[in-house]
């Protein structure tokens, strides 16, 4: 009896190792209970039914899938932080505002470019100013430098003559009037008009009539000149009576 035993449980052994082997393949599915089996018979007979429903209906099984996605993808635009400002999009705009702003680009590039010529033009000006000014400075100096000259040249004048007036005051006045008489008008009234009446009276009293009266004549327009430039110099004093009280 003990011999028919032994092979029974060695196998019943052999068959327990199977099973654990099997159970651990299959995470531990190898017990096989009523309502497991149920369990896992129903959601694939619900999913056989979905297929079949929707097939009935005309929709393509990837609707699940998609509908999926899209909440995944909601799911996901969700979780992401939410930005604040305005999205400009530059090619939102009509036609017409595009040539609108073309024609202020153009409008400004003109603009630039005619500001650019007056700074040139303002330069150029700025540049001839300033020549014009050296320019006028540097005849402002030659004006000084002439009026100097002949200033000085009027006084060696003024002495040249003056010493030829002492040379004749100095003479005797028949050797003067000899002189005066072959002198030019020219000459001889710049002399004449310098020297003092006594001294003149004399030479002219020796000197030939008509020589005497050329003198005369020039000496006298010479003070008609000045009367008619200097009105108050050649008018004679005013007399004026004793006031009665």
């Amino acid at each position: 009896m003990r011999l028919r035993l032994l092979p029974i449980v060695i196998m019943a052994g052999g068959v327990l190792a199977v099973l654990k082997t099997i159970g651990l393949v299959f995470d531990g599915g190898y017990i096989l209970l009523p309502d497991a089996a149920i369990a896992q018979e129903q959601p694939a007979d619900t999913a056989a039914d979905g297929k079949e429903a929707a097939a009935a209906d005309g929709k393509p099984a990837e609707a699940g899938a998609e509908g999926a996605d899209k909440t995944a993808a909601a799911a996901t635009e969700s979780d992401e932080p939410k930005r604040s400002g305005s999205v400009i999009d530059l090619n939102a705009g009509s036609k017409s505002e595009k040539a609108v702003l073309e024609r202020l680009g153009d409008r400004r590039k003109m603009l630039e470019k005619r500001q650019d010529e007056l700074d040139l033009r303002e330069q150029l000006l700025k540049a001839a100013e300033a020549r014009l000014e050296k320019r006028i400075a540097e005849l402002k100096t030659l004006e000084t430098k002439i009026g100097t000259a002949v200033e000085k040249k009027e006084k060696e004048k003024a002495a040249k003559l003056a010493d030829l007036v002492k040379m004749y005051e100095s003479m005797k006045a028949k050797s003067a009037a000899r002189v005066f008489d072959r002198l030019d008008i020219g000459v001889l009234l710049p002399i004449a008009k310098q020297m003092s009446p006594r001294k003149l009276a004399d030479v002219m009293a020796r000197m030939s009539p008509e020589a005497a009266e050329r003198l005369t004549v020039a000496l006298a327009n010479i003070e008609t000149k000045t009367a008619m430039e200097d009105p108050a110099r050649g008018a004679l004093p005013k007399i004026e009576g004793r006031k009665t009280n």
